[in-house]
């Protein structure tokens, strides 16, 4: 835990270092402009006293004069225009999906599995080393691989905090905060937000270089699933690499998933210059499958779609890997006994290793000596 906190006050420091600008909501809900560096804070017009009025029936239509952006994919219009109306039917769509049907799910499903993480402690209880504690240690993490882990813990520990915060902050915070105070809260999250996505990705390319060789599927894999994983019954021996199925699933998930945020986030940054959904839609057709489900995707996109569709995305696989952190955290810490030490000291009890990694620890240790453990089924 301490270097957890370390690791992100290291974060914040980041962040004051960056100086890096937004715009953010005054007590009276203007727009105001930030400027790096200077503490002054310039009101902007609303937005709605700047656009002259549209027909309901222009916007159901979505008529040319609505649209804001590149009127076409080779415009080259590099930032959004007003053209004519606030919003097409597409836009108001994307709105509802972006406030209300993302966040909402997303906060449903993120407090259903900490119900169910709780009702799970409660039934299962903790995961013990079956045949207690040996007393003594293996080295299963050097201090380089421990570092690398505690910064990509800690980052985007900052990044999930202050992604949840902007994202449902005006949906529930609002209420119960003083405007003023809010108004700051939103701008010190976009500036942390923006200051340690880079720390985030260059952690999580470390441990894609660092655990990969550990972490190829295996058959024994899906027998160790099929089988109840780490949860199986007592006395049952189920055969494991330095990493289990579990850990190899954590692993891909969080640098699958992790790799897809910072993509959509850099997307986010330099909005209008980076084209991501269309090259990945002339990557897929490149390779045929598309065609074989009914058709080539679309890969000719307006710049404002290009935004809304890694906005959306950007959240929903931020809530997903979110998911995928607090599991890993529960396992690893209150879930099982003697697995947090191998973050924290870099060593682990041998019986664990030899309940939990077994042909890693052979590997090690050599044979464990014969006990009256009850074997699992064949392979």
């Amino acid at each position: 835990m301490l270097r957890l906190m370390l690791v992100i006050c290291f974060c914040a420091f980041a962040a004051v270092l960056s100086g890096a600008s937004d715009a953010a909501v005054d007590p009276a809900g203007r727009i105001l402009s930030v400027h790096a560096g200077d503490a002054r804070l310039a009101p902007v017009r609303p937005v709605a006293k700047r656009l002259r009025p549209v027909t309901l029936a222009q916007q159901m239509d979505g008529a040319p004069g609505t649209r804001y952006g590149p009127q076409a994919a080779g415009d080259d219009a590099a930032a959004p225009t007003q053209t004519g109306a606030a919003e097409t039917t597409g836009q108001m769509r994307w709105l509802r999906v972006r406030e209300g049907h993302v966040p909402l799910l997303g906060a449903i499903a993120l407090s259903a599995l900490v119900v169910a993480l709780i009702v799970f402690r409660i039934v299962r209880g903790r995961v013990r080393i079956e045949a207690g504690r040996s007393g003594r240690t293996i080295v299963r993490y050097n201090i380089v691989q421990r570092t690398v882990h505690w910064l990509l813990a800690g980052s985007f520990a900052v990044l999930a905090i202050t992604g949840l915060f902007l994202t449902l902050g005006r949906e529930f915070l609002v209420p119960l905060m003083d405007a003023t105070l809010y108004a700051n809260a939103v701008q010190l999250a976009r500036w942390l937000h923006r200051a340690v996505w880079w720390l985030f990705g260059f952690s999580l390319l470390m441990i894609f270089i660092f655990f990969l060789r550990h972490s190829v599927p295996m058959l024994r894999d899906i027998r160790w699933w099929r089988r109840g994983g780490a949860l199986h019954r007592k006395g049952v021996r189920l055969d494991a690499s330095k990493f289990d199925g579990g850990q190899k699933a954590v692993f891909w998930a969080t640098v699958m998933l992790g790799g897809l945020i910072c993509a959509t986030g850099v997307s986010l940054l330099f909005p209008f210059k980076v084209e991501l959904f269309g090259t990945l839609a002339r990557f897929a057709n490149a390779t045929g499958l598309p065609q074989l489900l009914g058709g080539p995707l679309d890969t000719a996109y307006a710049g404002y779609t290009e935004v809304q569709l890694a906005q959306i995305w950007h959240t929903i696989l931020s809530f997903m890997l979110i998911a995928v952190a607090l599991a890993h955290s529960y396992m690893r810490s209150l879930g099982m006994e003697g697995a947090a030490e191998a973050m924290h000291t870099g060593t682990v009890d041998e019986n664990f290793a030899r309940e939990r990694s077994n042909l890693w620890a052979e590997s090690k240790l050599g044979k464990a000596p014969a006990d009256n453990a009850e074997p699992g089924p064949p392979h």
